[in-house]
C-alpha cells in the first residue's frame, strides 16, 4: 500500500464509498499508518479498537465512531485485550461531496471537517448514529435512482450529530505540526525507499534528528521501532506481491528489500504463519 493512498474512493460523480464490517488484522494493524485527500467516519462494530491520529491514541470501544479529517495521518491497532474480535466499517468520502455552491451558512459549520488545521475529530457514543449509519449502509447498496440525494442527506445528518459533540483537539500546537510534518516525510520516503538498504541513522537524517531522537519520535508517532515497521512494511508489501503476480518467491524477497531468500521466507512465516508458497497457493 501506498502510505500516502492513492485509492479513489467512489466515483468522480459520487465521491464517497462505504466498507462494511472489516476484522482482517496483521502484524498488530487493522491499517497502516497513512492519510488520504478524503474525510472519513470510522465506527467500531465490534470488539475495541486502538485509533490513532498524529500519533495520539485512543481506545475505542464497540458503538463509537470517530471523525478523520482529510489529509492526517492515522492508524488502527489490534487491542489485544479486547472482549472480542474487533469488526469495524468506515466512510470515506471527499469534501466536495458536501459542498455548496457558496460559502452559507452550512459551509461555516463544515469548514470544521474539511480543513485539517481547524478541524477537531468527534468521537460519541452510537445511540443517535446507529439508525443513520446502518441507514447509509442500505442506501449505499441499493440502485435507486435517488440514492447519491440520500447518502448525502444521510451523510449531513451524521456530521451534525458529530459536530454537536466534539472532542478537545490535542495536536493543533505548533509543536504538533511539526511533528506531523516530519511523519508524513518519513512515510513518503519509507514508501519510495523500503526496498533499499535502511538503517536508523540514515533515516533519522531524512527529518533532521539523531539516531535517538529519531527513534522516539518514531515510536511514539507508530507504535513501532523504525525497523520493525519497515520489516513488517516489506513483508505486506511482499504479500501483495505474492498474491498479484505469479514472481518468483526469491525475486519478490529481493524486490522487497531483503538480501537472504531464507530470511525472508522464515520471517514471512512468523509473521503470516504460512510459507510465501503456501500463502500464494491460499490466495489463489
Amino acid at each position: 500500500m501506498a502510505l500516502k493512498e492513492p485509492t479513489r474512493h467512489g466515483t468522480l460523480t459520487l465521491p464517497v464509498a462505504w466498507y462494511g464490517h472489516a476484522r482482517r488484522s496483521w502484524d498488530g494493524f487493522f491499517f497502516f499508518p497513512h492519510w488520504h485527500d478524503e474525510l472519513e467516519l470510522f465506527t467500531v462494530e465490534k470488539g475495541q479498537i486502538e485509533l490513532i491520529i498524529n500519533g495520539h491514541a485512543r481506545v475505542m470501544a464497540a458503538g463509537t465512531t470517530a471523525l478523520i479529517p482529510a489529509r492526517v495521518i492515522h492508524a488502527a491497532h489490534v487491542v489485544p485485550a479486547s472482549p472480542v474480535a474487533a469488526q469495524f466499517s468506515a466512510i470515506v468520502f471527499a469534501p466536495r461531496f458536501i459542498a455548496s455552491e457558496t460559502t452559507d451558512a452550512v459551509q461555516a459549520v463544515l469548514t470544521k471537517t474539511r480543513t485539517v488545521a481547524t478541524v477537531t475529530p468527534g468521537m460519541v457514543n452510537q445511540a443517535a448514529l446507529a439508525p443513520l449509519l446502518d441507514q447509509f449502509a442500505t442506501v449505499y447498496a441499493a440502485t435507486a435512482p435517488e440514492r447519491p440525494l440520500l447518502l448525502k442527506g444521510l451523510l449531513l445528518l451524521i456530521l451534525a450529530q458529530l459536530l454537536t459533540n466534539p472532542i478537545p483537539d490535542p495536536w493543533r500546537t505548533t509543536q504538533a505540526r511539526l511533528q506531523e510534518q516530519r511523519q508524513k516525510q518519513i512515510l513518503t520516503y519509507l514508501n519510495a525507499r523500503f526496498a533499499e538498504p535502511l538503517t536508523v541513522p540514515g533515516l533519522a537524517a531524512v527529518i533532521n534528528l539523531s539516531p535517538e531522537q529519531f527513534t522516539r519520535f518514531f515510536k511514539a508517532a507508530f507504535h513501532r521501532t523504525p525497523m520493525a515497521f519497515l520489516l513488517a512494511f516489506r513483508l505486506q508489501q511482499a504479500a501483495l506481491l505474492l498474491r498479484q503476480t505469479a514472481a518468483p518467491i526469491t525475486d519478490i524477497a529481493f524486490q522487497v528489500g531483503f538480501q537472504s531468500a531464507n530470511y525472508f521466507a522464515a520471517q514471512f512465516k512468523r509473521h503470516y504463519g504460512l510459507s510465501p508458497t503456501a500463502f500464494r497457493k491460499m490466495t489463489e
